[in-house]
C-alpha cells in the first residue's frame, strides 16, 4: 500500500516508526528529551543513548557510550565507549575505547583501548594497544602495543611492541620489539627492506641486525665519491675475509686475514 499525504506529519516526540510490531525508525532535532538520537533499522539503537546514530539492524542495540555513530549490521552493538564511530558489519561492537573509529567488517570488534583507528576488514580487531592506526585486512589485529601504526594486509598484527611503524603485507607481524620502523612485503622477502630502530638511530637495509649506523646484507654500488671526515677513520673487515679494492673490476690490491699484501696479485 502506498501512503500519500501533503503537509506535516507530527509524531510524539519519543515515539518510534514499527515494521512488524518492531521498532525500526526513530528521529530527533538534537535538543529534545532523548538526547538527539537517531536511529533507523529493526533493533537498532539505545533510545537513552545521547548523540547517537544507528542505522542498520542491531546497530548501536544496547550502546551507552555517547555520541556515537553506527552504520551497518550490529556495528557499533554494545558498544560502551564515547565519541565512536562504526561503519561496516559489527564494526566497533563491544568495543570498550573512547575516541575509536573502525571502517570495515568487525573493524575496531571488540577493542579495549583509546585513540584507535582500525580501516579494513578486521583492521584493530581485539586491539588492546593506546593511540593505534591500522589501515589494511587485519591491520593491527590482536594488537596489545601502544603508539603503533601499521599500514598493510596484516601489518603489525599480533604485535607486541611500542613505538612501532610497520608498512607492508605483514610488517611488522608477531613482531615483539619496541621503537622500530619496518618497511617489508613478506610475501616477496620475509627480510625486511628496511629495518630501523628509533631508540638508536640504527638502520638496516635487507637485515634486521642493528650493530652500527647503517647496516647492509648485500654489496653496495656508488656512483660518486666516498669522503671519510671527522676524524681518524677505518675501512676494513671486522672477520677472517680478505679485503680487496678493485679498479676497472680488475683486483688491484688484496689484504689478507694474516696481514700479508698482495698488489696486482691475489
Amino acid at each position: 500500500k502506498v501512503v500519500q499525504y501533503t503537509g506535516y506529519v507530527n509524531v510524539e516526540e519519543g515515539s518510534w516508526y514499527q515494521y512488524g510490531g518492531v521498532n525500526a525508525f526513530r528521529l530527533a532535532k538534537g535538543n529534545e528529551n532523548y538526547f538527539g538520537t537517531t536511529i533507523i533499522g529493526a533493533n537498532a539503537g539505545n533510545p537513552n543513548s545521547t548523540g547517537q546514530i544507528a542505522v542498520g539492524y542491531g546497530a548501536g542495540n544496547s550502546n551507552t557510550g555517547i555520541y556515537q555513530i553506527a552504520l551497518g549490521f550490529e556495528a557499533g552493538h554494545s558498544n560502551t565507549g564515547n565519541n565512536v564511530i562504526g561503519i561496516g558489519s559489527e564494526a566497533t561492537k563491544n568495543n570498550t575505547g573512547i575516541n575509536v573509529i573502525g571502517i570495515g567488517v568487525q573493524a575496531g570488534f571488540e577493542n579495549t583501548n583509546n585513540t584507535v583507528i582500525g580501516i579494513g576488514n578486521l583492521a584493530a580487531k581485539n586491539n588492546q594497544g593506546e593511540t593505534v592506526i591500522g589501515i589494511g585486512l587485519r591491520a593491527t589485529h590482536i594488537n596489545t602495543g601502544s603508539n603503533v601504526i601499521g599500514i598493510g594486509g596484516g601489518a603489525a598484527e599480533s604485535n607486541q611492541g611500542n613505538n612501532v611503524i610497520a608498512i607492508g603485507n605483514n610488517a611488522g607481524f608477531e613482531n615483539t620489539t619496541s621503537n622500530v620502523f619496518i618497511l617489508k612485503q613478506a610475501n616477496v622477502n620475509s627480510i625486511p627492506l628496511i629495518y630501523g630502530n628509533f631508540a638508536s638511530g640504527n638502520v638496516g637495509i635487507g637485515t634486521t641486525n642493528l650493530t652500527y649506523k647503517l647496516n647492509l646484507n648485500g654489496s653496495l654500488g656508488i656512483t660518486g665519491d666516498v669522503l671519510l671526515s671527522g676524524g681518524a677513520r677505518r675501512t676494513g673487515t671486522t672477520d677472517g675475509n680478505t679485503f680487496t679494492l678493485i679498479s676497472n673490476n680488475v683486483d688491484r690490491l688484496t689484504i689478507l686475514s694474516n696481514g700479508n699484501i698482495g698488489i696486482n696479485e691475489s
